[in-house]
């Protein structure tokens, strides 16, 4: 395990995302994002703070692992930040629209392998659609998912064939790896009773939906999406957190909020929990695995920690 401090003020990290060469970590934490070297140590700001979105997966990196693109709140436009040159560029401007003072856009995430930048987009009153963008350019490859809602977080499969997206009640999957690009959902639920969704991940063949909650509040929980059922997680699961998929396997990891902050590894294929890692952070949010699957890292205000896997 390696320990790495942050240093200035932050909040604890919503989101977190390693680069596609595995070496660098992106880090989320209330709209502030920054970068952290796992070879050296070293943190590189990327955004300041900005009171924003809470537990979404809006960072990422390019393809080459050189850029970092985010989500920046105060003006709801997505940026790529060249970690070489510290150049920031808009990638995609919110546009203004009647009903929305903020713009039209309202989340992104990055493809874990870097290709394609997914911006959830509101074309007119109370309709949405996911638009995949080009990093390097910033021009629209493909359009899908339109419909009367709205989303206020996406989640990529690592094999970038299956997108999910939830609203505080609902929460939506769609399979984009066929022929005819979807509006309709390959799976849909939505419940009432739910706090409010957030922290989704998928496992790489969009067999399993995971759900740690928003911002800290609600419970994990996992569904089969072949299934088409929710998996009980009632022995193992204390209270909600960040949630991540590793790439090669349904192994998920998830937070949970105890005292001393507990990541669990859980395996979705045989629903069975795997080990429990307690690093002494105390309160953690967002979990994240490498894309080789090697490592995995959480952290607190002031700490982070990656640690090998080895289950």
């Amino acid at each position: 395990m390696e320990s790495f401090d942050l240093s200035g003020e932050r909040t604890i990290p919503d989101a977190m995302q390693f680069s596609p060469n595995n070496r660098h970590l992106a880090i989320q934490a209330f709209g502030r994002v920054d970068v952290l070297d796992t070879t050296t140590g070293a943190l590189q700001p990327v955004s300041p703070e900005y009171p924003g979105k809470v537990g979404t997966a809006g960072v990422g990196f390019t393809a080459d692992g050189r850029s970092v693109v985010y989500f920046k709140n105060d003006d709801y436009s997505v940026h790529t930040f060249n970690l070489e040159t510290k150049h920031d560029q808009v990638l995609r401007h919110s546009k203004q629209v009647p009903w929305r003072p903020s713009g039209d856009a309202s989340i992104s995430t990055m493809q874990p392998d870097g290709r394609l930048a997914f911006v959830a987009a509101s074309p007119q009153e109370r309709t949405v659609e996911v638009v995949a963008l080009d990093p390097s350019t910033g021009e629209q490859k493909l359009s899908f998912a339109r419909h009367r809602s709205y989303i206020r977080e996406l989640a990529v499969s690592p094999d970038g064939q299956w997108v999910a997206g939830c609203s505080t009640i609902d929460l939506r999957v769609w399979y984009i790896g066929g022929h005819k690009l979807p509006n309709r959902a390959s799976w849909h639920v939505q419940d009432r009773k739910q706090s409010c969704f957030g922290n989704l991940a998928l496992s790489r063949d969009g067999a399993y939906l995971a759900v740690g909650g928003y911002g800290g509040h609600g419970r994990i929980r996992v569904w089969d999406l072949k299934a088409g059922s929710e998996i009980d997680l009632s022995g193992c699961s204390r209270g909600g957190g960040g949630t991540a998929f590793a790439a090669d396997r349904p192994l998920l990891a998830f937070t949970q909020q105890t005292k001393g902050g507990e990541v669990v590894f859980w395996d979705a294929q045989s629903r069975t929990e795997l080990k429990r890692f307690d690093w002494g952070l105390g309160q953690i949010g967002a979990v994240a695995f490498s894309p080789d699957g090697f490592r995995c890292a959480t952290g607190n205000r002031t700490r982070v920690v990656v640690w090998d896997v080895d289950v």
